[in-house]
């Protein structure tokens, strides 16, 4: 049986509910202020998503280790003509294990120097991606080791304001797509990921695709130009659902999420130090 749903009689009661709720939910946003939840918050999403971000570098260096494996195992086995410089399969294996003396970005970086390897790599990892494997793969350091929250800038030696500054998290969502161009699922997963994770903490994200590895956010200023949704906005929870207030309206509408917290994870997004500012600091 369908409960029907309720219609109020008394609307002043209602709207003094709502009053209320609102002053409930203000109340316990400036709370969250004062004893540093919202702070804790955004620090657990920024790791959340860094987390994430680390684990498509995991997934990319299995892959090629896979990869590699396979097309040397293939050619021992005279299945396929010669596409890779290696002469045993410990060769390939040492790209991946861990040495303290180099970086496995730059063990990789040196079997594309060698011209077979760097042709068939290329071909099959960065197809149709308009930029060198070896440029694509630079990203794998930031990823695994979550440079994003140390913000670590590297110095030019003959420059003290040249630097290589950390990308912002939606630069680096498009830099994962270049590295993951190999596999078009999983490439197309990662703005799906951030979604999904930002979606556990009642926020709705919505990426704007400048081109096919470009994406960027747009903020109410924005819109009032574009005529576009806001790319981050707060979840709304409905109260008393069947309860029609006003004659039209039914139910009352709460955004989860106060305006301070959606700017900060709008921040959280985009932020990134430029060259600009590192001059600025250093007088």
């Amino acid at each position: 049986m369908t409960s029907e749903p309720l219609y109020s009689k008394d609307n002043e009661k209602l709207r003094d509910y709502e009053k209320k709720l609102t002053f409930v939910n203000e109340y316990s946003g400036l709370r969250r202020k004062i004893t540093f939840d919202l702070l804790y918050e955004i620090h657990l999403i920024h790791v959340d998503i860094l987390g994430r971000l680390a684990s498509f570098a995991t997934d990319w260096e299995r892959d090629m280790h896979f990869l590699l494996l396979g097309l040397y195992n293939l050619e021992k086995q005279n299945k396929i003509e010669k596409l890779l410089s290696f002469k045993n399969k410990d060769e390939v294996d040492s790209i991946f294990k861990y040495t303290p003396e180099k970086s496995m970005v730059v063990k990789f970086k040196a079997a594309l120097n060698i011209d077979i390897n760097k042709k068939t790599l290329e071909w099959l990892c960065s197809y149709n991606c308009k930029e060198s494997l070896g440029n694509v793969i630079n990203v794998r350091n930031a990823l695994a080791h979550l440079n994003h929250m140390t913000q670590i800038s590297y110095k030019s030696k003959n420059d003290k304001y040249k630097c290589k500054y950390q990308k912002s998290i939606i630069d680096l969502l498009a830099r994962v797509s270049k590295l993951l161009n190999y596999d078009l699922k999983r490439k197309n997963s990662v703005t799906r990921v951030l979604k999904e994770l930002l979606k556990k903490y009642h926020i709705n994200l919505s990426l704007y695709q400048k081109s096919d590895y470009e994406y960027e956010l747009y903020t109410k200023e924005d819109c009032k130009c574009n005529h576009k949704r806001p790319s981050i906005e707060s979840e709304n929870i409905v109260h008393l659902k069947d309860v029609k207030i006003g004659g039209s309206k039914k139910g009352i509408t709460i955004p989860a999420k106060d305006e301070l917290f959606v700017k900060c994870i709008e921040k959280l997004l985009n932020f990134s130090y430029n060259e600009t500012e590192d001059k600025k600091s250093a007088k």
